[in-house]
């Protein structure tokens, strides 16, 4: 498994677009061999936790809710990294936005990256996005049947949808494609 990361391993890290192009490919490989000996430590980690009674692992408090936080942070990085894109329209025609025409609009300071936009497309969803997004959905949605929503099935005061910036986008596009058919019926 894993340790933690040493002080001067978090200092590489941070600040890796100062180091040398050579010492920066040696630094990603190790900390990239890293990560994958951790994650692939995580089944081993369920095995435990599936094997011993729930009340040793809280009485003990070796699970803790900083735990918690970090395993929803680490699914969050692994699947933008993986590129999980969210499946919009119908069963019958799925679709996802993606971007086309990027182009530099800044620099990410922490990176030294360059951050790039275009503009949205539609574009037909793959297969693979579709798998998925089902997996996603019937995972989160066990986990707010389970752990968020109260079993009487009263809303919660705080859990109004939220739009992201791209279904904003999605429904403007929708709008004008539900215009332009409005306008010139086949």
């Amino acid at each position: 498994m894993v340790k933690n990361l040493k002080p001067n391993q978090m200092k590489k890290l941070r600040d890796r677009r100062l180091l040398r192009p050579a010492d920066r490919a040696n630094v990603d490989y190790k900390m990239a061999k890293k990560l994958q000996s951790g994650l692939d430590g995580l089944a081993g980690l369920l095995y435990i936790m599936k094997a011993l009674p729930s009340e040793k692992l809280k009485k003990g408090e070796y699970i803790k809710e900083v735990h918690i936080r970090l395993l929803l942070e680490l699914t969050e990085a692994a699947l933008r990294t993986l590129d999980y894109k969210k499946v919009r329209g119908t069963a019958e025609d799925p679709y996802v936005l993606e971007e086309r025409n990027k182009k530099v609009v800044g620099i990410d300071l922490r990176s030294g990256q360059a951050i790039k936009h275009g503009k949205l497309h539609r574009v037909k969803a793959k297969k693979k996005e579709i798998e998925r997004a089902i997996l996603l959905w019937e995972h989160v949605d066990y986990l707010v049947e389970n752990f968020v929503l109260p079993k009487n099935n009263i809303e919660h005061p705080g859990m109004g949808w939220r739009h992201s910036v791209e279904d904003s986008i999605d429904m403007q596009i929708r709008k004008k494609e539900e215009q332009n058919e409005v306008e010139s019926p086949k």
